[in-house]
């Protein structure tokens, strides 16, 4: 039992001062507790324990070791002189009481104070996307003005080349029309004047050669992966691909599907016998548990040996960007894309029996015996083209599972989260890739 430690105190009309002699206890060794009511002090085998007679503001709290002494600064939360440090005069249930008030109230303040702290590093992880996206697209604005000035450039040459080369090519025509004109004339058939003839080749060549403007979306890639108007992929060239991607993801997220758990106990019965071992199911029998105990096995024997499916009903919305790039002769595949889908537990307990009820002559609707089903939804954020990581996943179901079945629910919905993350995103990207 640890001893009383020794102690003085002082106070000023807003703050209580506290001195502790550690007697030779390293600091690290030193474990302080303060709530608004009471104040612990525990070190080397000494225990200082206070029911302070007013309020403090604990989160104010300031604790400083020097020369071997702790000094604890303590906030009072009523300015005001105190008659005695502690509470006198309280029994032993009222005191227990005070202090079990004073420890539940300062876990719900660090509590709430850890919520706000998560709430603002949050907040400043999303100002910092934030300002990081507006560089990204500051440097997005500036390559797409560098390339609309580079293909403006070399437009511009092309076309003016063209124009010098159909200049010489007309004027080369000219002088060969004025030449034969100046030689003695000769007799050629009227339907083939050479003149004519002359004249006619040099303009359909010219007309052939004039620079033609290229659809920068034609398709007809180059070996570089650009379109026809950047055949080796040397400027960067960028495709909005937003609107297929979105119908491409919600395509393969909506053929999200898994099972897990299935025992056929008409033809495995050892799994059924190595399930009952697990739980006693003898123990009934023996009478050392009651009637409700027993039955309470059984349905955990059921949930055990279920069959439990999970799959994707709906798939909610999806949202994001999708584009493909040529960036140095190499084609890229970006998205940048967030998706929430809704999805159906299913508990299958029955074991293969059907409930069969004649609905009319000719039809027979069979349903499960025992089959519960549990809806909620995944959200899916960070689906990115940029990163190796997985995309970050929520979970909520529409209502709580009951214990019974929220093992085998759980893992259910985690395997299907590895689905659409190792299966149906990765089709996707495949799709992506294989369409463009």
């Amino acid at each position: 039992m640890p001893l009383d430690a020794d102690f003085s105190w002082k106070q000023t009309h807003t703050t209580v001062l506290l001195e502790v002699p550690l007697k030779g206890t390293p600091a690290k060794a030193v474990d302080i507790y303060a709530t608004d009511l009471l104040v612990k002090v525990n070190f080397g085998g000494y225990l200082l324990q206070l029911d302070l007679l007013k309020a403090i503001d604990d989160t104010a709290a300031v604790a400083k070791i020097k020369q071997g002494v702790l000094n604890l600064k303590l906030r009072k939360v009523e300015p005001g002189p105190w008659d005695t440090l502690v509470l006198e005069g309280a029994t032993k249930a009222e005191i227990a009481a005070r202090r079990a008030t004073a420890i539940e109230g300062k876990n719900e303040r660090d509590a709430a104070l850890a919520e706000r702290v998560k709430d603002r590093k949050y907040e400043d992880e999303r100002v910092a996307l934030r300002k990081q996206m507006a560089n990204e697209e500051n440097e997005r604005c500036q390559i797409d003005d560098l390339k609309a000035e580079e293909k403006r450039s070399a437009e511009e040459e092309v076309y003016a080349k063209f124009a010098e080369l159909e200049a010489e090519k007309a004027a080369e025509a000219a002088r060969e029309a004025g030449g034969k004109k100046s030689k003695p004339k000769k007799k050629v058939p009227a339907s083939a004047p050479a003149t004519a003839t002359a004249t006619a080749t040099a303009t359909a060549t010219a007309k052939s050669d004039a620079p033609q403007r290229i659809d920068p979306g034609a398709s007809g890639s180059g070996s570089g992966g650009g379109s026809a108007w950047n055949a080796n992929g040397t400027t960067w060239e960028e495709a909005d691909r937003s609107e297929w991607a979105k119908e491409a993801l919600e395509k393969h997220l909506k053929k999200g599907s898994v099972a897990t758990g299935a025992e056929d106990i008409r033809h495995n019965s050892s799994a059924v016998v190595a399930a009952m071992d697990g739980l006693d199911m003898g123990a009934f029998s023996r009478g050392e548990e009651g009637e409700d105990a027993s039955l309470g096995k059984l349905g955990q024997l059921a949930s055990m040996l279920a069959h439990v499916t999970c799959k994707v009903t709906k798939v909610k919305k999806v949202e994001g960007d999708a584009s493909t790039a040529v960036v140095r002769g190499r084609k890229r595949y970006l998205f940048d894309m967030s998706a929430e889908v809704e999805f159906e537990v299913a508990v299958d307990e029955s074991f293969g029996q059907d409930s069969s009820d004649d609905v009319s002559a000719d039809t027979i609707r069979s349903e499960k015996l025992r089959e519960t089903k549990y809806k909620g939804t995944i959200s899916m954020t960070e689906i990115g083209s940029v990163t190796d990581e997985p995309p970050e996943m929520s979970v909520k179901f529409k209502k709580t599972v009951p214990p019974r079945h929220s093992k085998r629910a759980n893992e259910v919905v985690n395997s299907l989260k590895r689905d659409l993350t190792n299966v149906r995103l990765a089709n996707f990207v495949a799709d992506f890739q294989n369409t463009f």
